[in-house]
């Protein structure tokens, strides 16, 4: 492969890499940001629910929902008078160990940027534009198999 094809593609590896790492998590990051926004200040409602979280907590303990033990889960019937009974309390405020609850709020928030780092690597590959990824391919392809070929030499 010439140098010209070589840069190439590594150029196109490299803005792929860059949008799918980078770009397409941080538009997502603005839009949900400006989403935020629209409705009430951020810094209040990060107040509010940082509020909720702590106030007459245990000591290393944080509100947080449990799923409620005391009531049975019933189906929503109507009434005599044709209006739906409420549905049933699908949350109860307990105590959480407030270590459990951060990891757990880490590993949803970096669950949500790995699967906005595959959608950007999808859009970008089927979407965007694709200069020398077949040729990259292909170098790598020759890469792989002469690493082989120098294993099997070595045996």
């Amino acid at each position: 492969m010439s140098t010209y094809r070589a840069a190439r593609s590594l150029r196109a590896c490299w803005r792929a890499a860059w949008f799918s790492l980078v770009t397409a998590p941080s538009l997502v990051l603005f839009l949900l940001f400006m989403l935020l926004t629209f409705n009430n200040s951020v810094t209040g409602t990060f107040l509010d629910a940082a509020r909720d979280l702590v106030v007459d907590a245990p000591p290393g303990k944080i509100w947080g929902c449990a799923p409620p033990l005391s009531t049975p889960v019933e189906t929503v019937m109507p009434q005599g008078n044709g209006i739906a009974a409420a549905p049933p309390v699908r949350c109860e405020r307990a105590a959480v160990d407030a270590i459990a609850w951060q990891k757990n709020v880490d590993r949803l928030i970096r669950n949500l940027y790995v699967t906005v780092a595959f959608a950007g690597a999808f859009f970008w590959w089927f979407l965007g534009s694709k200069p020398g990824v077949p040729e990259a391919a292909e170098w790598a392809g020759r890469k792989v198999k002469s690493l082989r070929k120098t294993l099997q030499e070595k045996e």
